[in-house]
């Protein structure tokens, strides 16, 4: 147990009591993984994954020149949000915010929580001219959603910058300094 053992099975060895140690255990270790590439309260990607794909996807664009695109999302105005409801009622934005995005999305895009109400959408095969006419829709579709708070009915807008990844622009720093 010192060195990192988490069981300890005794001989003679059960073929199903084996079998079940090892389901639970790869149970616990996806778990694991994907909270440790989670936002907690979003139930998005992190920064910390972003920065990690985002480098990958360069590499894979200096190698193929498979291009992407990148857009950051901030929410308009977050502060005020949190100011006038709380940040119980903020909390509640930025999960239905998330939720919209996630359902909006193509399936190839992967989607981030960047801080705070900032966060990124990175569209793989997708020029930047495309990726203006996917946050326009997702953009719209933010605009129509309401939320409630005691008897205050209240919406939201969303802020996008957009770039695709160049020749010029292929390091992830540069990418995300672009976009914003």
């Amino acid at each position: 147990y010192d060195l990192g053992a988490m069981d300890f099975i005794k001989k003679p060895l059960d073929g199903n009591i084996l079998a079940s140690y090892v389901r639970n255990r790869l149970s616990f270790k996806q778990a694991l993984e994907l909270s440790i590439v989670t936002d907690e309260l979003t139930q998005v990607f992190n920064r910390k994954y972003m920065n990690h794909q985002l480098k990958l996807l360069t590499e894979h664009y200096e190698k193929t020149g498979e291009g992407f695109s990148v857009a950051i999302a901030d929410i308009d105005f977050f502060k005020k949000v949190n100011d006038t409801y709380g940040h119980v009622k903020g909390d509640e934005v930025l999960k239905g915010f998330s939720k919209t995005i996630m359902s909006a999305k193509r399936s190839e895009d992967i989607f981030y929580r960047y801080g705070g109400e900032e966060f990124v959408l990175i569209m793989p095969n997708t020029t930047k001219i495309a990726a203006y006419g996917i946050v326009e829709r997702i953009r719209q579709l933010i605009s129509e959603q309401q939320y409630t708070s005691n008897e205050d009915v209240f919406g939201i807008t969303v802020s996008f910058g957009i770039t695709e990844v160049e020749e010029s622009n292929k390091h992830p720093k540069m990418l995300m300094e672009q976009a914003d």
